[in-house]
């Protein structure tokens, strides 16, 4: 893989984040004897600017985006959850626009993962 990190046409960002505890010990018992830290390589991170205007970007500071109607499932004793004794009440959250009113709009296309 193309290993260019710094200058105007850096091609790759890469970040090496530590392996948590639960996640070494699941390794070792599917026999995987690797590094403990794991490496993140994202392929042409200026699509998305650098990591602090992605930052703000996520938090909706700069832009709008249309967030469409969506159904919430709520615990009304997560007490009891554990126990299966819980009740639950479905909400249908109806659709909003997130983001500062002067922001222009944020367009992408959408993509759908589906699982086999």
């Amino acid at each position: 893989m193309i290993s260019q990190t710094t200058g105007p046409a850096r091609l790759t960002e890469i970040d090496t984040l530590p392996r948590d505890r639960a996640g070494r010990r699941r390794d070792t018992r599917h026999h995987i004897h690797a590094t403990s830290d794991v490496r993140v390589v994202r392929v042409h991170p200026d699509h998305d600017g650098p990591t602090a205007v992605r930052g703000a970007d996520r938090a909706g500071l700069d832009y709008r985006l249309r967030v469409a109607p969506y159904r919430r499932n709520t615990c009304l004793s997560p007490h009891a959850h554990a126990a299966g004794q819980c009740t639950h009440h479905e909400q249908i959250v109806a659709g909003y626009t997130r983001g500062p009113d002067h922001a222009p709009w944020r367009t992408r296309p959408t993509v759908h993962l589906w699982d086999q």
